[in-house]
């Protein structure tokens, strides 16, 4: 089978180093397989475990994607009246574009607040002055930020006109200045641009469906019986058993 590398990969067929690196790389697996066998790894009980596993598994595939019947592919439409009829999943929140001077000191926030007229100058404030770790050198930027993750912070930019400096509210034990830069209203997603997400996640209950139904038309066909005896010769009895751990002295 040809197979194509990308251009940083392949070798320079003008050196020797270079080129035995880029077999060796190339016929790595084929090598370690070939030591393998000839060490006896093949023979070895792990190893025939794992590949009665792997073909129990493919063959449990094989059935459950070929064999059993399957229920009809979901169509499009069936798609969009999923899609009507749960507008919650395909919410999207709404979101703030904040930034912040995080303070220890209450006092020194409300004072800082009336110096400041301008993103410009919040941002040179928050570079030299903001607590939270890893935001100086973004100038306090929080990004677009949703309820869950600054609850505080978030309730008070929802009431902060945009372009508004508003704070300090207390979170997380300090105190925190915000600017408000933009907002973006909550909204639902475009029917097109989930299409697919809805799609497969309907043509995996349609399968799963058609499992569930395969195997509940066995269980009226089929008679299960226990065999006592062999799933007993399975269980560590000992490691069951209640054991005296009291002294013969006391």
């Amino acid at each position: 089978m040809a197979r194509s590398f990308p251009a940083q990969a392949r070798p320079n067929f003008g050196k020797y180093d270079s080129l035995a690196a880029f077999i060796c790389r190339l016929k790595t697996e084929e090598i370690l397989a070939i030591e393998a066998t000839r060490l006896g790894l093949d023979q070895k009980d792990y190893f025939k475990g794992k590949i009665n596993k792997f073909k129990e598994y493919t063959m449990a595939e094989i059935m459950k994607s070929d064999s059993i019947p399957q229920l009809p592919p979901p169509t499009e439409e069936e798609g969009r009246k999923y899609y009507d009829e749960h507008p919650e999943e395909f919410t999207e929140p709404m979101k703030i574009h904040v930034f912040e001077i995080m303070l220890g000191d209450e006092v020194k926030a409300n004072s800082l607040k009336g110096k400041i007229s301008s993103i410009v100058q919040f941002k040179e404030k928050a570079a030299d002055l903001t607590e939270r770790p890893g935001k100086r050198a973004v100038g306090g930027d929080l990004q677009y930020i949703e309820r869950q993750w600054y609850p505080e912070i978030f309730d008070l930019a929802q009431k902060t006109p945009k372009g508004k400096i508003a704070g300090p509210v207390l979170n997380r034990g300090k105190y925190s200045l915000i600017w408000v830069a933009d907002k973006l209203e909550e909204h639902i997603k475009d029917f097109l641009g989930v299409k697919n997400e809805i799609m497969y996640n309907l043509t995996n209950r349609v399968k799963n469906e058609s499992f569930r139904q395969w195997v509940e038309s066995r269980k009226q066909k089929q008679t299960i019986k226990f065999n006592d005896e062999a799933i007993w010769t399975l269980v560590d009895k000992e490691a069951y058993t209640v054991k005296d751990t009291t002294s013969a002295g006391s």
